[in-house]
């Protein structure tokens, strides 16, 4: 008997390489299902042309082996698919009932509605979506908070400097000359210190039980890519920068090390989302 409890789940994303792009279907436990590849020199996927024939292709490719859609992200390429206890080798012929359901057309690439636009119930994995993505919201507010507390404070500080050189300044001695032959001796009392440099984090991540989908941008899922691709068994990828956020799709294929270590055994399966910096991961 079939378990029909069981509930695999894909989603779309899209890779570029140094010539040529294509959309990958990541699951957690199954090699990535790509569509035909295309060219693209655009940021993000323009919905036209091959582009759009390219994933048009891999969303019938999904729903052809038994996907069905389940949520849509902010990209109008980056759908989520369920599928149930499905098997190529396993499937059972369908049964014609009296009220069967009619079935539904293949779904076409939409825009996402605007966020605060709800037409119909939330289903599970569409929550499950909207939850992820109000956490990286939040992670991304939280950091511009931390840079605007750090920027008011170096204002406040540059301001208190500013008030104590012009209190120096008014209690300078008469003689400027003898003042500054005392400088002249002293050189290091008025050298500026050197700006403190955040030290980097180094991940190497190496495909050890299979491969998987990785994603790597520099500070937050917004910042400039540093890669994205798919790590083949064997193959090795060195990401370095002082604050990296980067997605796994299958983790538990892949050998992670940062700065010389590796995670909390256990911890490293599945689809992971982190932010890697000082050494330290944390859950995104």
């Amino acid at each position: 008997m079939r378990d029909d409890t069981a509930l695999e789940t894909c989603e779309i994303v899209f890779w570029r390489g140094y010539v040529k792009c294509a959309f990958y279907a990541v699951t957690t436990d199954r090699e990535p299902v790509g569509s035909p590849s295309f060219r693209s020199r655009e940021p993000s996927p323009v919905r036209s042309g091959a582009v759009l024939e390219a994933h048009r292709a891999l969303v019938e490719r999904l729903q052809d082996e038994g996907w069905e859609p389940a949520a849509r992200g902010r990209a109008w390429y980056a759908l989520t698919f369920n599928r149930r206890g499905w098997s190529p080798v396993e499937e059972e012929p369908p049964t014609v009932e009296a009220h069967a359901a009619p079935p539904q057309p293949p779904l076409e690439p939409e825009p996402a509605p605007p966020p605060d636009v709800v037409s119909e119930p939330l289903s599970p994995p569409r929550a499950a979506a909207r939850l992820r993505s109000r956490r990286q919201i939040a992670v991304l507010l939280a950091a511009a908070v931390a840079i605007a507390l750090a920027v008011l404070l170096g204002l406040t500080h540059y301001g208190a400097n500013s008030a104590q050189g012009q209190n120096r300044t008014a209690a300078r001695p008469a003689n400027v000359h003898q003042a500054q032959r005392v400088r002249d001796r002293n050189p290091a009392a008025t050298a500026t210190p050197a700006p403190r440099r955040l030290a980097p984090t180094e991940i190497v991540v190496t495909g050890a039980r299979g491969s998987s989908w990785v994603e790597a941008h520099v500070g937050s899922e917004t910042g400039r890519l540093l890669f994205a691709g798919v790590v083949a068994d064997g193959q090795t990828v060195h990401v370095t920068a002082p604050v990296v956020w980067i997605r796994f799709g299958a983790a538990g294929n892949l050998d992670l090390h940062v700065n010389g270590r590796t995670p909390v055994p256990g911890t490293f399966n599945g689809t992971i989302t982190a932010v890697i910096a000082h050494g330290r991961v944390r859950s995104a």
